[in-house]
C-alpha cells in the first residue's frame, strides 16, 4: 500500500513538473507578454498608441477617413521619409487639422509612429 502511495505521488510529481516545463516552452503562463522583448513591448505600445491617437483620422488600416488623408498614398503631402514624417506628427499642421503631438507624445513614440507608417506603406 505504501508502495503505491509513493508511486502516485512521484507520478503527480512528474505530470505537474512536465506540464510546468511544457507551458515555460511554450511561452505560457505568467511568463506570456512579460517575457516579451523590449522591442515587442514597444511596439506593442506603438501599435496602441496609432490606434487610440491617429486611427479615428488616419483609419485602422492607414487608409484614411472623412477626417485625415490615407497614410498609404505613394505621395504624402509634407513627405515620407523618416524624418519628414517623424517632424509631421510632432509639429503637426493645424491648418489642415493635424495636431501637433510635440509635448503630448514623448520624441520615442512620435519616431516609433513614423516607423510604424513606414513599415505599413512598405506592406502596402
Amino acid at each position: 500500500m505504501q508502495k503505491n502511495l509513493l508511486d502516485a505521488r512521484l507520478f503527480v510529481l512528474v505530470l505537474l513538473l512536465t506540464s510546468v516545463s511544457l507551458a515555460v516552452s511554450c511561452g505560457g503562463g505568467a511568463l506570456g507578454p512579460a517575457s516579451e522583448s523590449p522591442e515587442d513591448q514597444f511596439a506593442y505600445e506603438v501599435a496602441r498608441t496609432y490606434k487610440k491617437k491617429c486611427a479615428l483620422c488616419h483609419g485602422k488600416d492607414f487608409a484614411g477617413s472623412s477626417r485625415g488623408p490615407s497614410l498609404l498614398d505613394e505621395s504624402l503631402k509634407n513627405g515620407a521619409s523618416l524624418e519628414e514624417l517623424t517632424e509631421s506628427i510632432a509639429k503637426g499642421y493645424p491648418e489642415q487639422r493635424m495636431p501637433a503631438w510635440d509635448g503630448r507624445l514623448s520624441a520615442e513614440q512620435i519616431r516609433g509612429i513614423a516607423d510604424l507608417i513606414l513599415e505599413q506603406r512598405a506592406a502596402d
